[in-house]
């Protein structure tokens, strides 16, 4: 887990990190610049706000059958966004498809054995529908997956030489007019420096404008409460499968 934001103590930026995951360091944040350290990173979030900061904490959870991305931010406004764009890479890079459950997915086969991967209800992330940790081909994916996340949230973001610094997405600006196309060019820096290919990124935003040409662009990042209506309920007087 990282808090994201300028160090108490030093000033540095994005230099705070937890301790490792299932310890009893686990709360303790640590600043990765001047070392110094605080025991509860949630007290010290809740002092920084106090102050009138505000430091967003972010943390990548990656297990045996899911990654969950969990953000401080109510109401993310790019969070279907990059679900969409995330599950869209995943496609184009294992060959795989969409998933058609309502909350959306990724689906295919991967050294012969069948594999679906479907969307959190309220997070970013995906999880192992059969819960099959032994799975390799899905361990492969989910370590993929995961790395992405953490390039575009937690990581240093380096394009070309180029510090981008960690967490940007979380930092626009959701009220400029260019929200969308910068929260767009972001992502597909990540894709880059993620895959290491030039074309990679153009492949996976061509690949989401060909799901969204029919229904399976609506499923990748899970059916919204009106699609679901659209879809699946039926208008009045057809519910019992007779007009009225």
């Amino acid at each position: 887990m990282r808090l994201l934001g300028a160090c108490p103590a030093c000033g540095a930026e994005d230099t705070m990190a937890s301790g490792e995951r299932y310890t009893d360091d686990a709360g303790r944040i640590t600043c990765q610049s001047c070392q110094e350290q605080w025991p509860e990173w949630m007290r010290l979030l809740d002092e920084e706000r106090q102050r009138g900061r505000q430091p967003i904490w972010v943390d990548v959870d990656r297990n045996k059958v899911g990654v969950r991305v969990a953000i401080g931010i109510l109401d993310w406004p790019a969070r279907r966004t990059v679900i969409r764009v995330a599950n869209a890479a995943v496609i184009e890079h294992f060959g795989f498809s969409v998933t058609y459950a309502t909350e959306g997915g990724v689906e295919g086969l991967l050294d012969d054995e069948p594999i679906e991967l479907r969307n959190f209800d309220d997070k970013i992330g995906l999880f192992d529908e059969h819960q099959f940790p032994d799975n390799p081909g899905c361990q492969r994916i989910l370590e993929w997956y995961g790395g992405l996340m953490r390039v575009l949230f937690e990581n240093v973001l380096v394009v070309n030489g180029q510090n981008l610094g960690r967490g940007r997405i979380l930092k626009l600006d959701s009220s400029d007019p260019d929200y969308q196309r910068n929260v767009h060019g972001l992502l597909w820096l990540t894709l880059y420096a993620h895959s290491g290919q030039a074309d990679f990124p153009e492949r996976v935003f061509g690949r989401l404008r060909e799901l969204d040409r029919g229904f399976a662009g609506s499923y990748l990042a899970g059916l919204t409460d009106a699609e679901i209506v659209a879809f699946y309920v039926p208008p009045p007087g057809l519910a019992s499968g007779r007009p009225r």
